[in-house]
Protein backbone atom coordinates (compact mmCIF):
# COMPACT_ATOMS: atom_id res chain seq x y z
CA UNK A 1 0.00 0.00 0.00
CA UNK A 2 1.18 3.36 -0.88
CA UNK A 3 2.51 5.23 1.93
CA UNK A 4 0.52 8.51 1.40
CA UNK A 5 -2.37 9.51 3.19
CA UNK A 6 -5.99 7.95 2.34
CA UNK A 7 -8.87 9.36 2.19
CA UNK A 8 -12.01 7.38 2.44
CA UNK A 9 -14.91 8.24 0.57
CA UNK A 10 -18.51 7.56 1.19
CA UNK A 11 -20.18 5.85 -2.00
CA UNK A 12 -23.93 5.23 -2.95
CA UNK A 13 -24.56 2.63 -6.30
CA UNK A 14 -27.05 1.50 -8.11
CA UNK A 15 -27.89 -1.25 -11.08
CA UNK A 16 -30.23 -1.96 -13.48
CA UNK A 17 -30.53 -3.00 -17.21
CA UNK A 18 -31.04 0.90 -18.58
CA UNK A 19 -30.37 4.30 -16.47
CA UNK A 20 -30.96 6.48 -19.39
CA UNK A 21 -33.19 8.31 -17.46
CA UNK A 22 -30.13 9.35 -14.71
CA UNK A 23 -27.85 9.52 -17.69
CA UNK A 24 -30.32 12.21 -19.17
CA UNK A 25 -30.84 13.99 -15.74
CA UNK A 26 -27.09 14.21 -14.78
CA UNK A 27 -26.17 16.16 -18.13
CA UNK A 28 -22.35 14.30 -18.25
CA UNK A 29 -20.07 16.74 -19.44
CA UNK A 30 -18.63 16.52 -23.53
CA UNK A 31 -15.26 15.90 -21.68
CA UNK A 32 -15.88 13.18 -19.62
CA UNK A 33 -13.61 10.23 -21.68
CA UNK A 34 -14.87 7.05 -22.08
CA UNK A 35 -12.69 4.41 -20.26
CA UNK A 36 -12.39 0.91 -21.26
CA UNK A 37 -11.34 -1.58 -19.39
CA UNK A 38 -11.53 -5.45 -18.40
CA UNK A 39 -11.17 -6.71 -14.75
CA UNK A 40 -11.63 -9.77 -12.77
CA UNK A 41 -14.44 -9.64 -9.52
CA UNK A 42 -13.60 -12.01 -7.04
CA UNK A 43 -17.09 -12.52 -5.12
CA UNK A 44 -17.44 -13.84 -1.57
CA UNK A 45 -20.20 -13.73 0.20
CA UNK A 46 -18.79 -14.87 3.82
CA UNK A 47 -17.13 -11.03 4.14
CA UNK A 48 -17.67 -7.40 3.82
CA UNK A 49 -14.03 -7.22 1.11
CA UNK A 50 -14.57 -6.04 -2.11
CA UNK A 51 -11.34 -7.73 -4.59
CA UNK A 52 -10.98 -7.65 -8.05
CA UNK A 53 -7.99 -7.14 -10.56
CA UNK A 54 -7.05 -4.36 -12.57
CA UNK A 55 -4.35 -3.10 -14.72
CA UNK A 56 -2.36 -6.32 -13.37
CA UNK A 57 -3.07 -5.69 -9.62
CA UNK A 58 -5.08 -7.27 -6.58
CA UNK A 59 -6.82 -4.54 -4.88
CA UNK A 60 -9.16 -5.16 -1.79
CA UNK A 61 -11.18 -2.73 -0.09
CA UNK A 62 -13.35 -3.57 2.78
CA UNK A 63 -16.56 -1.91 4.35
CA UNK A 64 -15.44 -0.04 7.22
CA UNK A 65 -18.83 1.60 7.67
CA UNK A 66 -22.66 1.70 6.66
CA UNK A 67 -24.65 5.29 8.40
CA UNK A 68 -28.29 5.40 8.74
CA UNK A 69 -29.00 6.31 4.97
CA UNK A 70 -27.07 3.04 3.68
CA UNK A 71 -24.34 5.38 2.63
CA UNK A 72 -20.85 2.88 2.35
CA UNK A 73 -17.05 3.82 3.50
CA UNK A 74 -14.69 1.69 1.81
CA UNK A 75 -11.34 1.23 2.43
CA UNK A 76 -8.34 0.11 0.55
CA UNK A 77 -6.75 -2.37 2.84
CA UNK A 78 -4.31 -4.31 -0.15
CA UNK A 79 -2.72 -3.06 -3.43
CA UNK A 80 0.60 -5.41 -5.06
CA UNK A 81 0.89 -6.05 -8.90
CA UNK A 82 1.10 -9.61 -10.17
CA UNK A 83 3.16 -11.56 -10.23
CA UNK A 84 2.68 -11.95 -6.28
CA UNK A 85 4.83 -13.79 -4.03
CA UNK A 86 4.32 -16.01 -1.03
CA UNK A 87 4.52 -13.00 1.12
CA UNK A 88 2.30 -10.95 -0.75
CA UNK A 89 -0.30 -13.66 -0.66
CA UNK A 90 -0.03 -14.20 3.49
CA UNK A 91 -0.41 -9.83 3.32
CA UNK A 92 -3.72 -10.96 1.32
CA UNK A 93 -4.51 -13.06 3.92
CA UNK A 94 -4.04 -11.23 6.97
CA UNK A 95 -7.25 -8.71 5.49
CA UNK A 96 -8.75 -10.89 3.38
CA UNK A 97 -9.94 -14.36 4.97
CA UNK A 98 -8.40 -16.57 2.46
CA UNK A 99 -7.52 -20.19 3.90
CA UNK A 100 -3.99 -20.97 2.37
CA UNK A 101 -2.47 -24.18 3.48
CA UNK A 102 0.60 -24.42 1.22
CA UNK A 103 1.81 -22.30 -1.92
CA UNK A 104 3.88 -24.49 -3.90
CA UNK A 105 5.05 -21.67 -6.38
CA UNK A 106 7.27 -18.91 -4.61
CA UNK A 107 4.92 -16.28 -7.44
CA UNK A 108 2.06 -16.24 -8.72
CA UNK A 109 0.75 -15.10 -12.00
CA UNK A 110 -2.94 -13.72 -12.42
CA UNK A 111 -4.20 -17.18 -14.17
CA UNK A 112 -2.15 -18.78 -11.53
CA UNK A 113 -3.51 -17.14 -8.76
CA UNK A 114 -7.28 -17.75 -10.20
CA UNK A 115 -6.80 -21.18 -10.89
CA UNK A 116 -4.42 -22.61 -8.17
CA UNK A 117 -6.36 -20.23 -5.27
CA UNK A 118 -9.49 -19.03 -6.05
CA UNK A 119 -11.04 -21.62 -7.89
CA UNK A 120 -10.39 -24.48 -5.30
CA UNK A 121 -11.92 -22.60 -2.87
CA UNK A 122 -16.17 -23.21 -3.74
CA UNK A 123 -17.06 -20.14 -1.51
CA UNK A 124 -15.31 -17.78 -4.30
CA UNK A 125 -16.76 -16.82 -7.35
CA UNK A 126 -14.56 -15.42 -10.24
CA UNK A 127 -16.64 -12.62 -12.57
CA UNK A 128 -14.78 -11.27 -15.35
CA UNK A 129 -16.29 -7.88 -16.48
CA UNK A 130 -15.96 -5.49 -19.48
CA UNK A 131 -16.63 -2.06 -18.04
CA UNK A 132 -17.29 1.21 -20.09
CA UNK A 133 -17.38 4.34 -17.94
CA UNK A 134 -17.05 7.37 -17.81
CA UNK A 135 -16.10 9.52 -14.67
CA UNK A 136 -17.52 13.24 -13.83
CA UNK A 137 -18.66 15.69 -11.50
CA UNK A 138 -21.99 16.00 -10.22
CA UNK A 139 -23.22 18.60 -7.45
CA UNK A 140 -20.27 18.30 -6.48
CA UNK A 141 -19.82 14.61 -5.84
CA UNK A 142 -17.29 12.07 -7.99
CA UNK A 143 -20.00 10.76 -10.17
CA UNK A 144 -19.30 7.49 -12.41
CA UNK A 145 -21.81 6.04 -15.48
CA UNK A 146 -20.63 2.41 -16.58
CA UNK A 147 -21.97 0.03 -18.74
CA UNK A 148 -20.97 -3.85 -17.47
CA UNK A 149 -20.67 -6.28 -19.98
CA UNK A 150 -20.82 -9.69 -17.16
CA UNK A 151 -20.23 -12.67 -18.58
CA UNK A 152 -23.23 -13.17 -21.14
CA UNK A 153 -25.21 -10.12 -19.29
CA UNK A 154 -25.25 -6.36 -19.99
CA UNK A 155 -26.23 -3.90 -17.20
CA UNK A 156 -25.34 -0.38 -16.49
CA UNK A 157 -24.62 1.40 -13.15
CA UNK A 158 -24.20 5.08 -11.82
CA UNK A 159 -22.57 6.08 -8.49
CA UNK A 160 -21.68 8.78 -6.34
CA UNK A 161 -18.62 8.87 -3.86
CA UNK A 162 -17.71 12.13 -1.61
CA UNK A 163 -16.08 12.52 1.87
CA UNK A 164 -19.18 13.84 3.15
CA UNK A 165 -22.30 11.96 3.23
CA UNK A 166 -24.52 14.83 3.26
CA UNK A 167 -22.67 16.31 -0.52
CA UNK A 168 -23.97 12.42 -1.40
CA UNK A 169 -27.57 12.77 -0.13
CA UNK A 170 -28.17 16.36 -1.37
CA UNK A 171 -27.14 14.91 -5.31
CA UNK A 172 -29.53 11.84 -4.83
CA UNK A 173 -32.12 14.18 -3.58
CA UNK A 174 -31.66 16.64 -6.69
CA UNK A 175 -31.93 13.08 -8.92
CA UNK A 176 -35.33 12.31 -7.49
CA UNK A 177 -32.69 8.67 -5.43
CA UNK A 178 -33.91 9.78 -2.06
CA UNK A 179 -33.84 6.54 -0.02
CA UNK A 180 -33.34 3.65 -2.90
CA UNK A 181 -31.07 1.04 -1.80
CA UNK A 182 -27.29 1.24 -2.13
CA UNK A 183 -26.35 -1.63 -3.96
CA UNK A 184 -22.59 -1.94 -3.76
CA UNK A 185 -20.15 -3.78 -6.71
CA UNK A 186 -19.92 -7.05 -5.04
CA UNK A 187 -23.62 -7.01 -4.33
CA UNK A 188 -25.13 -6.05 -7.41
CA UNK A 189 -22.72 -8.83 -9.74
CA UNK A 190 -23.83 -11.41 -7.40
CA UNK A 191 -27.41 -10.47 -7.82
CA UNK A 192 -27.05 -10.24 -11.79
CA UNK A 193 -25.71 -13.55 -12.09
CA UNK A 194 -28.55 -15.48 -9.63
CA UNK A 195 -25.99 -15.75 -6.80
CA UNK A 196 -27.49 -13.95 -4.01
CA UNK A 197 -30.79 -14.90 -2.63
CA UNK A 198 -33.74 -12.91 -3.16
CA UNK A 199 -35.74 -10.76 -5.46
CA UNK A 200 -34.63 -7.88 -6.70
CA UNK A 201 -38.07 -6.13 -4.47
CA UNK A 202 -36.91 -7.33 -1.68
CA UNK A 203 -33.72 -5.85 -1.44
CA UNK A 204 -35.01 -2.18 -2.62
CA UNK A 205 -35.91 0.37 -0.28
CA UNK A 206 -37.74 2.79 -2.60
CA UNK A 207 -40.63 1.38 -4.75
CA UNK A 208 -42.38 3.76 -7.36
CA UNK A 209 -46.26 2.80 -7.84
CA UNK A 210 -46.82 1.59 -11.82
CA UNK A 211 -50.87 1.76 -12.93
CA UNK A 212 -51.94 -1.02 -15.49
CA UNK A 213 -55.03 -0.88 -17.03
CA UNK A 214 -56.91 -3.58 -19.06
CA UNK A 215 -58.34 -2.44 -22.20
CA UNK A 216 -62.07 -3.28 -21.49
CA UNK A 217 -64.31 -0.85 -23.63
CA UNK A 218 -66.72 1.42 -21.82
CA UNK A 219 -66.06 3.46 -18.94
CA UNK A 220 -64.93 1.09 -16.45
CA UNK A 221 -62.17 -1.32 -17.06
CA UNK A 222 -59.64 -3.18 -14.44
CA UNK A 223 -57.02 -1.51 -13.39
CA UNK A 224 -53.40 -2.83 -10.95
CA UNK A 225 -51.58 -0.57 -9.20
CA UNK A 226 -48.62 -2.45 -7.35
CA UNK A 227 -45.14 -1.39 -6.35
CA UNK A 228 -42.09 -2.28 -8.23
CA UNK A 229 -38.58 -1.59 -8.06
CA UNK A 230 -37.20 1.87 -8.93
CA UNK A 231 -34.76 0.71 -11.62
CA UNK A 232 -37.50 -1.99 -12.89
CA UNK A 233 -39.55 1.73 -13.11
CA UNK A 234 -36.85 3.23 -15.41
CA UNK A 235 -36.42 0.51 -18.09
CA UNK A 236 -40.17 0.64 -18.56
CA UNK A 237 -40.66 4.17 -18.85
CA UNK A 238 -37.65 4.86 -20.72
CA UNK A 239 -38.43 1.78 -23.47
CA UNK A 240 -41.30 0.95 -23.05
CA UNK A 241 -43.86 3.88 -22.83
CA UNK A 242 -45.28 6.25 -25.36
CA UNK A 243 -43.40 9.46 -26.26
CA UNK A 244 -46.61 11.58 -26.69
CA UNK A 245 -47.70 13.80 -23.87
CA UNK A 246 -50.89 12.67 -22.98
CA UNK A 247 -53.38 15.69 -21.47
CA UNK A 248 -56.68 14.26 -19.20
CA UNK A 249 -59.62 15.45 -18.07
CA UNK A 250 -60.50 13.17 -14.83
CA UNK A 251 -64.48 13.26 -13.75
CA UNK A 252 -65.18 11.88 -10.56
CA UNK A 253 -68.19 9.38 -10.89
CA UNK A 254 -71.22 10.35 -8.36
CA UNK A 255 -74.57 8.55 -7.32
CA UNK A 256 -77.52 10.42 -9.00
CA UNK A 257 -79.85 11.54 -7.96
CA UNK A 258 -78.92 11.91 -4.36
CA UNK A 259 -79.79 9.84 -1.95
CA UNK A 260 -82.71 11.28 0.28
CA UNK A 261 -83.37 10.92 4.07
Amino acid sequence: MSANKIVLRWEWRCFAPSLATIARAVSIPSDAALRQSDEIYVLDARGTENVKIRDGALDIKRLRQTDADGLELWEPVFEARFPLSRSDLAAVSAVWPLLLETLPRETYTIEQFIEEVISLRAYLHVVRVHKSRRVFTFAGCIAELVRLAVESRTLESFSLEHEDAKRILAALHTLGLDGHANTNYSLGLRRALGLERGTTEQHCRTVVFLPSRGSRPGVRRLEFEYPIPLPDATVMLDQLRERTLIEKTRHREVDWPPATE
